[in-house]
Parts: structure tokens; C-alpha cells; sequence
């Protein structure tokens, strides 16, 4: 990534003018399109699609108009006032033009026409229910107080004749039942005058329906203004009355003022915080600017995106798009800081790109790893977060580009006028990392107790579904709703509300029939305590008829003539005629008396009947209003009987969009975590970068949501895309953390204070938006503000502690002795368990065991826990998963008297290889291995010997005393373990024990056990060791015996090694020398140690001893290898690849025998060498450089030496012309490096080249290398 940024920085700074159009343009034309995206500022629209809750819920709002009303409430001013005032508003309100419908009052004429409407279909309405409230009616007293009642009306009333034929209809007044479900449309209620009233008489009611066009956007808000000026003028004009009122409209007004509100602030506050931040810790106020480019072009870029296949965005989205800005900056931060950071102006564009490209491929990463994010949004099943994620997913990716290809052209490189910026962030990070570095325990021991104190909080974390707590209101708005809602009932979303659909009115008023008698049952059962239908008013065809067979059965067997009787006896009391009530005798025998539904859509029915009926052009439904104390069983039992019912209840549907919300949230977090993973592997090629990665998005995860559930914030239908912010945000901060210490590890020029401080800036930008949503009105935006702080906050912190901590585990003491991987971690860790717990088993149960057993012979327990010792140490071997391990001459044979075993020491693993040989051994320890809790009291009971460095005399006691008890005494002469694997100088003590007691010298060659486990290591790496057991030595002279045993020593080892160093296993240990060099370097060395044949036969071709120039070495795998292969070789490389010989240097396996120069092999001068490599690398200079480079080679060697060459051989046919074709794409790519192309020799010509050299070309070998090369070996002449 680094040479291919130089690459494209170098083409486009040759065209800067040409670009800045190109951007100018694509930002223009963006702009354009996105000026005709309108918003939708319902929060109806971040609902999620495809659920039958949702989806009821849609139908129920928008077909039944719950969504385009305005429910007025007039009252504190007394009853006349009240109804002053509220006349004055219907006034203001009718002849405003904005309402199709206003009901607020029945005028006398259609409340007479109603009468008359029911006393005419008096039979085709009578329900089930009436038989039950008609009989007491018939009682005598009621029949004569009925009409005592109706002849005092009759009297007062000015206007008689209407009455006169109502009581001439209905003398029972049996219409005044039916009458009375007029008001049962208004919960709370009753009729009044004509008016709506409440039951206290101290309020009325008007609602109004606005006309189409109306409710939203610029026609709502002049609609609500007019409201707010009628309002206040009848309010004026009656002092003393209080005029509430609340609706969808009013709410959808006030949602869009607050989110307009909400994202001008918060553009607004972002910029100043973004501009305040960048001129106090820049060093150039020019970069003020710049930074806001990448977010300007990346929220263009988005908007007309977005407008390509949509006309209408939420306006939530584009709230949070205002918070963009503090995501999108972040690019342009890292870069502009990096810049800003730069000071070596003499080296020119080459310079000033070699400085930026450390930082492209953490920005490259952190920005698809964002985009990743946002895109699994796509998942969601609400239509918002859906917008919200290929808005952000664009706009993150516009920005990024833009940072990544433009904005580093826009950089000058002319020295800044000031050298220090105001607040260096730069050298405040680089104090913290040296901090955390001298006290990693501290650290460690903090994120521990953070994380429990926050895990601690998420049972306390709760998610609310319920999408009224996001509707942005006033207080005014909200103290009206709360008011109105308490006083008039459950129209505010507290009854469940029941729909019955048909594909016809009839077939509609049919089911809400069936659904009528479902709910008397049910009410009459407990189910259901009150409800409202239309169904007594307005039934269908064939309720009417039933309804006229139950009347005419109910005035049957004699009840018509009872009731004929007492009316008459009454009537004559009261002073009416005999024939004063015919027309009501004349229904009781009616035999049809049906009439069609649609009348009672009109006149003072129309209003209620209406709002609960709504036709559509393909289906008809019926709604029906419950009070229900059981809900989900009052669902079941109506399912039960109509299937396709629809429903709402607010808190069930809250407890619903939670429920969605949570598995959504979890959806979301997979996926983006898959997503995440994916990305960082592709990038890192290290499945334990990636962890490190991930454990930073889990620390923040869990002490983000601990910290919401110990604050009491809950997760809703907004802020719970907290986890993108996780993933889009924070993981951005670990990346760079991450790729900072790879970059210092690989030895490239990286600054981790400039990391840190470009972190903060990015951190501190992004809280300031998110702050500013904070304070915001809207709640939904301002739920997004603080969880979003929090989020961030926590995972800068995470991102500042946990990933120097864990990379300092996986690059353990700078990669010295290597570094560990998930395999090699594992196995390591499970050695070390093992062997821990097979010293728990021996102290807790086999050493007691053994003092009960053999309680006076202590002999007995000594060889008992050497055969424990041996036998745990033999399985532990046997059981590592993976390499080989190889003892020569280490039978019984070589174990049949007692000696004194001298073995070198590389590793831990020596101990374990030891005591696993066929013998009763004991050690000479130290004291910390003698005073351990663990280990002591096990080597003290089996016999080991303590040496502290005063105790001379008991330790050649004791170890004459062990020599004659026939058992072996182990020492490692070299008094601690060898990192480079030579020996070091032995010390003379066990060599003086065996001559005071006679014992023989056991000689031990460890060869590679530290390929296993290597010194202060704890991982178990890729292995091939060698254990040899050398021939016994009598000790004559304790003085000389150390040296010659030494020798003896040295000499086996290198013949162990190479046995230790042929296989696949050696292979894969070179390998892991390129770990954490970066995917492509690990790749390269993988696929080119696995395919190339000349390393695995390059050992025949060099000597074992002697120095090796590798001319052109590039990542150094040659020279590895031949430095791993004998310890007796020392290896000199040389390249002119800045890149190479920097991951040649890290990647070293003898670091105190390899050296990698940088040079140019034209120019350089070559150190005297017994051997030279020229592997792949003369065909990238012309024939005279290709000669000039094998004389200075020739030059070089010392007289005998070799020179080993590979080069392609052009010859006719495909394979030399693959070869130059992958030699070219390796060219291209900035593998190689050539300023004169490919240039090929010929067979021919190189031996006539080497000859005229003077060199002896003994052979030229065709099978150590790819299709055409060829391998030529030649020495110069003794």
C-alpha cells in the first residue's frame, strides 16, 4: 500500500489542475441532484417493514386518519364562555380554507333527523343486547314516567311538532339507548347541546381534518400557524378559557422545525469545533480549511447518491448526516496531521509521499471497515436505517477517496511559519504511550476493573420500543397531548384498537357484526371491560335481519297487547289520545324493516359513524375501539373468530418494536462484526490483529452499554445504532492504534505521538458534533448525541490502553527471538498448563499418597517423583501438536551408570528434554526455582540440589552423595540460556564435582529446542529440534576439560543442525520471521519459500563457514536461511530497496552474524566475502551494468570462493517469455525496483561473461528455479 500511494501521489501531482476539475465537477453535479431530495420528518418512517404489528399499525393510522387530525380541547372558562369561545374558534377554523371537516356541534335539525332515522328502523336495530335493556321499559312505572316526562317536554318546548311525532314514534323512548352510543364514540364524553362535552361539563370538543395537502411540509406549517393565530385570538377575546389541542399534524410540524433546528446547529457547532480544534493543534491555519473539504465533497458525494433512486429522504437521516461531518473528518485529520508533522521540505514530493504513505493503508482499512458497517445497515428491517446506511456508506467513501487522492495534492511544501503548534498533541501522546509502557500492569489491572464494573451495569440496560418518546415535541405540544389524552380518553393511544376488513362494505359490516357479538361475550366474560362500535348503528343486511326476527319475537306471546295496555292506561293519565301511539303499534308487527348502512353515514351520525369506517378502492374497514385488561389473550380469542383482524395497542406495539429493535440491534452487530472481521483480515493477512482489533470493539461494547444501563439511558429505535458507531467509529481508532506499533515494529519511519494525536483530533471533532446533539431539541437526535459521546469517549480510551498493550504481547521484546501466533500462543499456553497442572496433581494428591505409603524411605519418594518428573515431561512431548522432535543416542544404553550431564541451554524446553531422557535425574538449581510455592517442595522431596553461591561445600557433598545413590546430577554449564543458539563459555563447576567423585562426563547437545520455545518466550513455535547424547568423557583436568567438552559440543551441534534445519518444519520457522511485517511481505515469503526449489537446495551449494554476500538479498530469505542453517556463517546483504532492507533487518534470525546494507550494487563497494549471491537480480541493468557488477563480485571473493548466480535466460518459447512477464508485473506493482526495465542475457552470454571474468563455471543448473532460469555455480581460482 505504501509504494502504490507513492505511486498514485506521483501521477497526480504532475496533474493537480486536472484533478481539482474533475472534483469540482463531481461535486457540482452531486449538489444539483441533491437539491431535489425532500424530507420526510415522520418518525413513522423508521418503522420496520414486513411485520404484521407494523404493518397493522400502518393501516390503522393512515386508513382512519389518526395521523391527520387536530383535537381541540376549550375549556377552564365556565359553560357559557366555553362554548363562546369554542364557536368563535369553528368560525376561524371553517373559514380558513385548511380543514376539509370540522365536527364540533349537532344542530337541532340533524339531531331531529337522527331521531327520526332510529324511530323509523327502530326494528332492523334492535341487537342482541337490546332484549336485555328493553324490559325494564315495559315495567308499568317506567311506561307511566316516560310519558309523565314527555308531556312536560311537550309544554316547555316552543317548537312541539317534532317532538310530538318522536313521542308518537317511540313513547318508551327506546331510540334515547341508541342515542346515547353517539356520545360512546367520544371516550370520556357525552352529547350536549349538540356539542361534544365532557363528563364534568367543563370542556368541549372540536376535531378537525385537514384537507389534502395539508398535513405535511410547507402546507402543515402554515396550517399550524393559522391554528396557533386562531387560538390565540379566541383565547383574547375570552379571557379565563384555556384552548388545548394536539394531533399528528401539529407533531409532524414541530418534528420537522426541530430537526431543521437541530441540523443547522449541529453543522453549525461542528464546524466551529472542527475549526477551533485544527488552529490550535495545526501548525498551518490553512489546514483549517482543507480539513473540511473531505466531508463537504463525502456529504455532496452521499446527498446525490441518494437522489439517484430516491426523491425523499427522513429527516432523521439527514440529522444524522449533519453528524457525518465528525465521522468524515476523520480522514482528513490523519492526513492533515501527519503533513502537518513534516519537516524534511528539501526532499520534495518523493519525500513528502514516502511521509503520508505510512498512514494510507490504515485509512484505507478504517474506511472500508466503516463503510462495511454502515452497509449492514442494509439488514435492518426499519426503511430509516436502511437510508442511513447507503447515505453513510457513500459519504464515508466520498471522504475517504478525497483525503486519500486530493487533499494530499493540495499540500505545499514550503516550510510553515510556525514551528510548534499551539497545543502539541504529538508529544502529549508520545509522554502517555511512554507511561503506559513503564506501568503495562496498571493498565492491565484498569481495563479489568472497568470492564467488571460495566458488565455489572448491563442487566440493568433496557431497550424501549415504544416511538412516541421520539416524536419531537414542545412543552407546549406536550403538556396539550398529556392534558387532552387524560381528559377525552383512549383515542390518545391507551384502548386497542380492532379492525375488520372485506372486500365490500357489506361483507366489512358483516365480520364487524360478527365482531360485535364476539365482544359482548367477551364482556360479559371479564375479557373486555367497554367498547365502541358501529355495529348497533349501522349493522349490514343480514344483522338487520336478524335484528327484525328478534324484534318481532320479542313483541310476541302477548307482550305487544301488555305493552298496548299499559300505554294506554298511561296515556289516558297523562292526558294523550287513544290513538296517539299508533305508529309505534304499527311496528311491532313489522315483518321487514331493513334499510341501507350508508344512511347513518350522514347527519349526526356521519361524523362517528364515518372515523370508524374507511373505503378503499380494493377493500373496506371496520374499526373498533376496546378496553381490555388482558391483551394478548383478547387478541387470541378475536383471531380465533376472525383471522385477518388487524390490531393496536401502544404498549403492546412499544413492547413489539423493542423486541424487533433488540433482535435487529443483534442482527446488525453480527453482521457488521463479519464484516469487520472480513475486512481486517483481508487487510492485516493476521488473524491476531484482527482480535486485537475486535477485543477493542468488545471492550468498548460492553463498558458503552454498562455505562447506558448504570445511567438509566435506554436503547431505542435511534441511538440503537450505537453499534455503528462502534464499528464505523471506534474501530478506526484501533486500526490506527494497531498499525502504529506494526509500523515502529517493521522499523518504518512512524511517530505513535502523531497516531495519538490524530486520534484525539478525531475523537474531539466527533464529540463536539455529537455534543451538539446533545443539546439538541429533537429527542431522537439527541438520544443519539449523548449515547454516541459515550461511545466514543470509551473507545478512544479503549483504543489508547488495550491495542499497545496486546501488540506488545504479539511483538514480545521487539520480535528478538520471534514473535507468537494464535497456533503457536495456544499450544505454548496449554504446555505450560499442563505442566502447571501436573504439579498441582503431585502436590495436592501424589505427594500425599506417597508420605502415607512410603512414610520412612524417602529413597522411595525420591525415585517415585523422578518417574512423576520423567513421565509428565515424555507426555508433554508426545502430545505438542506440531513439529518433530529427535533424540540421538539417548537410549538406555547411554544411561546405565550414573554421570554428570553437562548440556547447553537455549531454552525452557531444555529442563523438559532432559528429564524426559531414560534416567533417575537430579538438578542443580537456584533459589527462586527451590523457593517457588509450586516447584520447591516437589525438587526438594525429589532430591535436587540447591546452589545460592555460598553454599559450595554442601553442594559438593550433596552431589557425591547423589552420584553414589545412582542417580544422575544435570548441570548446564553456561549459567543461563543462549539466545543466537551458540554456546557460551562453561563454567568449571561440574566438571570439578565429577573429578572429586570419579564420575564420567555425560555431553548433551540441545540443538533448536529454542525454535521452540525461544528465551522469555511462552508460545510453542514451529520446530525441528535435536537432542544428542555425545560419548562419555573422563574428566583429568577440571581447568582444560570445560573447553574441550565445549568443543566437543560445538562440533555436534553443527551437525544436529543440520538435521534441525531440513525439513518443512524449518521452513515454516523462516516463515514466522515475517510475521507482523505486513500481509504482503508474509505472503511473498510463504508462496516464494514453498515454490521455489533453490532454498530447499541452497545448503549443498554454500559452505557451512565462512562469510556470505547476498547481492540484491530484497526481503532477505536467502540469507535467513543460510544464517539459520550453521552458526558459522556470517551473511552481508545488500539492496537498494529502503522497504527490504528494513524488513530484512526485522525479519533476521542471527541478527549478531547478519547484516543488511542499503547500496546501490553499482555504486556500493562489496566487503571481502568466501561466497556470492547474485539470485534474480543482474536483469535489471543493462550489459554493462550486469558486467560491472560480476567484476566487483569477482573483485570481492576471496581466492576459492564461489559465486552462485540465477538468472532468466531469454530464450524462444513460453517459458522465458512468463518469466519476463512476471518479472514486469513485479515491476509494475513497485515489488522491483528498475530504472532500465527487463533486461534478459542468454545462456551463451553469461558463460562467456563469467569466463571472460575470470570466473570457473562448473555447472549451470536448470532445475533450481522457475520455467527459464538458470542457476549457474562458478568459483573464482585458488
Amino acid at each position: 500500500m505504501r509504494k502504490l500511494f507513492q505511486g498514485f501521489f506521483s501521477v497526480l501531482r504532475r496533474r493537480r489542475a486536472l484533478l481539482s476539475a474533475a472534483v469540482l465537477l463531481l461535486a457540482a453535479l452531486c449538489a444539483l441532484r441533491a437539491s431535489r431530495i425532500s424530507l420526510g420528518e415522520s418518525v413513522l418512517d423508521m418503522l420496520p417493514a414486513g411485520e404484521k404489528v407494523i404493518e397493522d399499525f400502518h393501516t390503522i393510522v393512515s386508513r382512519f386518519g389518526y395521523q391527520n387530525r387536530l383535537f381541540f380541547d376549550v375549556g377552564d372558562g365556565g359553560e357559557e364562555e366555553n362554548c363562546a369561545a369554542a364557536d368563535e374558534l369553528y368560525e376561524q377554523l371553517a373559514a380558513s380554507g385548511f380543514f376539509g371537516a370540522i365536527r364540533y356541534r349537532v344542530r337541532q335539525e340533524e339531531g331531529l333527523a337522527a331521531m327520526a332515522l332510529l324511530q323509523e328502523h327502530m326494528p332492523a336495530l334492535f341487537g342482541a343486547e337490546r332484549p336485555e335493556k328493553l324490559l325494564p321499559l315495559l315495567e308499568k312505572d317506567k311506561v307511566s314516567g316516560q310519558l309523565a316526562r314527555y308531556r312536560k317536554m311537550l309544554f316547555e318546548m316552543p317548537m312541539t311538532g317534532p317532538l310530538a311525532g318522536m313521542v308518537r314514534g317511540d313513547p318508551l323512548g327506546l331510540q334515547s339507548d341508541l342515542l346515547s352510543g353517539l356520545a360512546g364514540f367520544y371516550d370520556g364524553a357525552e352529547i350536549k347541546d349538540g356539542r361534544i362535552c365532557s363528563l364534568d361539563g367543563e370542556h368541549l370538543m372540536l376535531v378537525a381534518v385537514p384537507g389534502d395537502g395539508r398535513t405535511h411540509g410547507l402546507g402543515g406549517a402554515e396550517m399550524i400557524a393559522f391554528v396557533e393565530k386562531a387560538r390565540g385570538a379566541a383565547e383574547a377575546a375570552h379571557p379565563g378559557v384555556k384552548i388545548r389541542y394536539t394531533g399528528a399534524p401539529r407533531m409532524s410540524v414541530e418534528n420537522q422545525r426541530m430537526m431543521m433546528h437541530d441540523i443547522k446547529f449541529t453543522m453549525l457547532v461542528s464546524t466551529l469545533v472542527i475549526l477551533a480544534l485544527t488552529f490550535l493543534v495545526y501548525r498551518r491555519p490553512s489546514l483549517v480549511l482543507l480539513g473540511l473539504l473531505p466531508l463537504v465533497f463525502g456529504g455532496l458525494l452521499a446527498a446525490g447518491s441518494f437522489a439517484l433512486f430516491a426523491d425523499k429522504m427522513s429527516a432523521i437521516v439527514a440529522g444524522f448526516g449533519g453528524a457525518l461531518i465528525g465521522i468524515a473528518v476523520d480522514y482528513a485529520v490523519h492526513m492533515s496531521y501527519r503533513y502537518d508533522n513534516f519537516n524534511a521540505f528539501s526532499s520534495g514530493p518523493a519525500g513528502l509521499a514516502g511521509h503520508l504513505s505510512s498512514i494510507a493503508a490504515p485509512l484505507v482499512m478504517s474506511a472500508a471497515t466503516t463503510v462495511a458497517a454502515f452497509l449492514c445497515l442494509l439488514l435492518s428491517p426499519m426503511p430509516g436505517q436502511r437510508q442511513l446506511g447507503v447515505f453513510g456508506a457513500v459519504g464515508i467513501g466520498g471522504a475517504a477517496l478525497f483525503s486519500l487522492l486530493a487533499l494530499p495534492q493540495m499540500f505545499s511544501l514550503r516550510p510553515p511559519r510556525r514551528k510548534k503548534p499551539i497545543l502539541s498533541l504529538a508529544r502529549l501522546w508520545t509522554a502517555f504511550f511512554e507511561w503506559h509502557r513503564r506501568h503495562t500492569w496498571l493498565c492491565a489491572a484498569l481495563i479489568l476493573a472497568v470492564s467488571l464494573f460495566c458488565a455489572l451495569g448491563l442487566p440493568r440496560l433496557a431497550f424501549d420500543g415504544d416511538i412516541r418518546r421520539l416524536s419531537g415535541m414542545s412543552p407546549g405540544t406536550a403538556q396539550d397531548e398529556r392534558a387532552i389524552s387524560g381528559r377525552w380518553g383512549g383515542k390518545f393511544f391507551k384502548n386497542t384498537l380492532v379492525a375488520v376488513r372485506g372486500a365490500s362494505p357489506g361483507e366489512a359490516r358483516g365480520k364487524n357484526d360478527s365482531l360485535y357479538c364476539l365482544l359482548l361475550e367477551l364482556e360479559r366474560s371479564g375479557l373486555v371491560k367497554k367498547f365502541t362500535s358501529i355495529s348497533p348503528l349501522a349493522p349490514s343486511a343480514a344483522a338487520q335481519r336478524d335484528n327484525v326476527k328478534r324484534w318481532r319475537s320479542f313483541w310476541g306471546g302477548g307482550r305487544a297487547e301488555l305493552v298496548k295496555k299499559r300505554l294506554a292506561e298511561a296515556g289516558r293519565e297523562q292526558g294523550f289520545s287513544a290513538s296517539a301511539f299508533e305508529p309505534f303499534y304499527g311496528k311491532l308487527g313489522r315483518r321487514e324493516d331493513s334499510f341501507p348502512p350508508e344512511k347513518m353515514e350522514s347527519g349526526a351520525f356521519g361524523d362517528a359513524v364515518g372515523s370508524f369506517l374507511s373505503r378503499g378502492t380494493e377493500e373496506t374497514l371496520v374499526l373498533t375501539e376496546v378496553e381490555t385488561p388482558g391483551y394478548d389473550a383478547f387478541v387470541g380469542e378475536v383471531r380465533a373468530r376472525i383471522p385477518d383482524a388487524l390490531f393496536y395497542n401502544g404498549d403492546a406495539f412499544a413492547l413489539r418494536v423493542s423486541g424487533l429493535a433488540r433482535k435487529g440491534l443483534l442482527l446488525f452487530a453480527w453482521a457488521a462484526l463479519a464484516a469487520s472481521f472480513l475486512v481486517l483480515l483481508l487487510s492485516y493477512g493476521r488473524p491476531e490483529l484482527v482480535l486485537v482489533v475486535m477485543a477493542v470493539l468488545g471492550l468498548d461494547a460492553l463498558c458503552s452499554l454498562g455505562l447506558l444501563g448504570w445511567l438509566g439511558l435506554r436503547v431505542n429505535l435511534m441511538n440503537n445504532i450505537l453499534i455503528l458507531f462502534i464499528f464505523g467509529m471506534c474501530v478506526d481508532y484501533a486500526v490506527y492504534m494497531v498499525s502504529s506499533c506494526l509500523a515502529v515494529y517493521a522499523g518504518w519511519e512512524e511517530d505513535p505521538g502523531v497516531t495519538g494525536g490524530a486520534m484525539a483530533i478525531s475523537a474531539l471533532t466527533t464529540i463536539g458534533c455529537f455534543l451538539a446533539l446533545c443539546l439538541a431539541w429533537h429527542p431522537a437526535l439527541r438520544s443519539i448525541g449523548i449515547t454516541a459521546v459515550i461511545v466514543i469517549l470509551v473507545g478512544l480510551a479503549a483504543a489508547a490502553l488495550l491495542p499497545p498493550l496486546a501488540m506488545r504481547i504479539l511483538l514480545w521484546q521487539n520480535g528478538r527471538n520471534g514473535t507468537p501466533t494464535l497456533r503457536t500462543l495456544a499450544c505454548g499456553l496449554a504446555a505450560f498448563g499442563f505442566f502447571g497442572l501436573a504439579l498441582v496433581y503431585c502436590r495436592a494428591v501424589f505427594m500425599p499418597w506417597l508420605r502415607l505409603r512410603h512414610n520412612r524411605e524417602p529413597a522411595a519418594r525420591r525415585k517415585a517423583l523422578q518417574s512423576f518428573l520423567r513421565t509428565s515431561c515424555r507426555l508433554l512431548l508426545r502430545f505438542v501438536p506440531y513439529g518433530k522432535r529427535i533424540f540421538l543416542n539417548a537410549g538406555p544404553g547411554a544411561f546405565t551408570k550414573p554421570a554428570v550431564i553437562v548440556c547447553n541451554h537455549q531454552s525452557v524446553l531444555d529442563i523438559i528434554c532432559s528429564l524426559a531422557l531414560p534416567a533417575d535425574i537430579r538438578m542443580v538449581v537456584k533459589p527462586w526455582v527451590w523457593n517457588s510455592f509450586f516447584m520447591g517442595p516437589v525438587i526438594r522431596e525429589a532430591g535436587y540440589i540447591l546452589s545460592d553461591g555460598k553454599n559450595t561445600a554442601e553442594l559438593f557433598e550433596r552431589a557425591a552423595q547423589c552420584l553414589r545413590e545412582g542417580d544422575f546430577l544435570l548441570f548446564f554449564p553456561e549459567g543461563t540460556r543462549s539466545e543466537s543458539g551458540q554456546l557460551s563459555r562453561f563454567r568449571k563447576g561440574a566438571f570439578e564435582i565429577a573429578a572429586r567423585s570419579g564420575a564420567e562426563i555425560l555431553p548433551v547437545v540441545m540443538c533448536e529446542t529454542r525454535s521452540c520455545i525461544p528465551k522469555t518466550g511462552f508460545w510453542a513455535g514451529d520446530h525441528r529440534f535435536v537432542v544428542s547424547v555425545l560419548p562419555r568423557l573422563t574428566v583429568t583436568d577440571p581447568d582444560g576439560t570445560p573447553r574441550c567438552v565445549r568443543k566437543l559440543m560445538e562440533d555436534e551441534y553443527e551437525r544436529a543442525l543440520a538435521i534441525a534445519c531440513d525439513g518443512p518444519e524449518f521452513f515454516r520457522r523462516i516463515r514466522a520471521r515475517y510475521n507482523y511485517l505486513g500481509p504482503y511481505v508474509e505472503q511473498y515469503a510463504a508462496w516464494k519459500l514453498r515454490l521455489d526449489p533453490l532454498f530447499g537446495r541452497i545448503a549443498g551449494l554454500v559452505p557451512r563457514e565462512g562469510v556470505v554476500l547476498d547481492l540484491g538479498h530484497g526481503y532477505g530469505l536467502m540469507s535467513n536461511i543460510l544464517a539459520a542453517q550453521s552458526t558459522r556463517r556470517t551473511v552481508i546483504g545488500i539492496d537498494f530497496d529502503e522497504e527490504k532492507v528494513a524488513v530484512a533487518r526485522k525479519s533476521a534470525v542471527a541478527p549478531g552474524r547478519m547484516t543488511s546494507e542499503l547500496g546501490d550494487l553499482l555504486a556500493c563497494a562489496f566487503p571481502s566475502a568466501d561466497t556470492a549471491l547474485l539470485i534474480d537480480v543482474l536483469h535489471y541493468w543493462p550489459e554493462a551494468g550486469q558486467e560491472k557488477i560480476l567484476r566487483k563480485a569477482y573483485d570481492c571473493l576471496k581466492p576459492g570462493g564461489r559465486l552462485i548466480m540465477r538468472e532468466n535466460c531469454a530464450e524462444p518459447g513460453m517459458k522465458s517469455g512468463a518469466v519476463r512477464l512476471a518479472e514486469k508485473f513485479a515491476v509494475f506493482i513497485g515489488h522491483n525496483k528498475s530504472s532500465h526495465g527487463i533486461i534478459p542475457g542468454n545462456r551463451e552470454n553469461y558463460l562467456r561473461l563469467l569466463a571472460e571474468i575470470g570466473f570457473n563455471c562448473s555447472q549451470a543448473v536448470d532445475d533450481l528455479g522457475w520455467r527459464s532460469n538458470l542457476v549457474f555455480i562458478c568459483e573464482k581460482p585458488a
